[in-house]
C-alpha cells in the first residue's frame, strides 16, 4: 500500500496525454471522449529526416485541411527517449468512420507511405477513452508544456473497485477544491490500463505545494485514518504502476501552426 499511497501524494500534489483539450460542449462530452494516438520509433541514424519528413505531412494535413488536430509529444524520462508520441483528441467512436473516410478521400495514408514510413522502424496504436465526469481540465490548455503520467495496472477482476475508487478520489479533490488538473482514461489496446495525467506549465510547477493531496485529504474527511484507508482500498486494485513526464514538441504539432 505503501507504494501507492506514496505515489498519491505526490501525484495529487504536483501540479501537472500527452495535452487533452477538451473541446466537447456539455451534451457531447459523454460520447466525444475518445483519443486516438500514434507511437513511433525512427529508424536508427535518420530521426532527423523522420522529423522532417513527418512536418511534411503535417503540412499536407493541414493542406487538405484535416478535421483533427494531431500533437507530439515526447518522454523526458527512462529508457525510450526516441519515441515520438502523436496524439489527438476528442472524438465519438462513430467520428472515427467519418474520419476514415476522409482520409482515403485526401490520399493522407499513401502520402505517410511515400514520404515518412521508410524512416520509421515501429509503431503502436492505441484508443484513450476519457473520463471527464472525474476529470478536472481547464477549456484552454495549450499553455501546458509538461504532462506527468501515471499508468496504473489493475488486478483481474478489479474494474468496480478501480472505478469506485477513482470516483472517491476525484470527488474529494472537487469538494475540498483541490487547486490543480487531472485528467482520467483508460487505455484500449496493449495491456490496457487507467491513465492519470497532470499538466505542468514549467518545471518550476512540478515542486511540491506546503500541503500535498494526502494532507489535504485528510484534513477534508476529518482525520489521517479515513484518508489512509481511501488509499488502501485504492491500492488494492492494483498490481503495479509506472511514471513518466512528457513534453509537447510544438514544432511537429498542429497547433504550433
Amino acid at each position: 500500500m505503501k507504494r501507492f499511497m506514496n505515489l498519491y501524494k505526490l501525484t495529487f500534489a504536483f501540479t501537472l496525454f500527452l495535452s487533452i483539450p477538451f473541446t466537447a460542449n456539455a451534451e457531447e462530452q459523454s460520447t466525444a471522449n475518445i483519443a486516438e494516438v500514434w507511437v513511433m520509433t525512427p529508424v536508427e541514424g535518420m530521426e532527423d529526416k523522420f522529423v522532417e519528413a513527418f512536418k511534411n505531412h503535417l503540412e499536407y494535413r493541414q493542406d487538405k485541411e484535416d478535421p483533427r488536430e494531431w500533437n507530439t509529444y515526447r518522454p523526458l524520462l527512462g529508457k525510450h527517449l526516441n519515441k515520438y508520441h502523436v496524439r489527438t483528441c476528442c472524438v465519438a467512436w462513430g467520428d472515427l468512420d467519418d474520419y476514415k473516410e476522409w482520409a482515403n478521400k485526401n490520399n493522407v495514408g499513401q502520402h505517410w507511405q511515400d514520404k515518412v514510413s521508410k524512416y520509421v522502424a515501429s509503431y503502436e496504436h492505441y484508443y484513450y477513452e476519457l473520463d471527464m465526469e472525474n476529470s478536472n481540465w481547464p477549456d484552454d490548455s495549450s499553455k501546458f508544456m509538461y504532462f506527468g503520467v501515471t499508468e496504473f495496472h489493475g488486478k483481474f477482476g478489479k474494474d468496480g473497485g478501480i472505478e469506485q475508487g477513482k470516483k472517491a478520489l476525484s470527488d474529494n479533490a472537487k469538494e475540498m477544491k483541490w487547486p490543480y488538473y487531472w485528467s482520467w482514461s483508460r487505455r484500449i489496446g496493449g495491456k490496457g490500463g487507467i491513465g492519470l495525467v497532470i499538466p505542468y506549465n514549467d518545471y518550476k510547477g512540478m515542486e511540491r505545494p506546503e500541503e500535498n493531496f494526502y494532507q489535504a485529504l485528510s484534513k477534508h474527511l476529518g482525520s489521517e485514518e479515513k484518508a489512509q484507508k481511501l488509499f488502501e482500498q485504492w491500492d488494492s486494485n492494483f498490481k503495479g504502476s509506472k511514471y513518466n513526464i512528457y513534453v509537447i514538441d510544438k514544432e511537429m504539432s498542429m497547433q504550433a501552426k
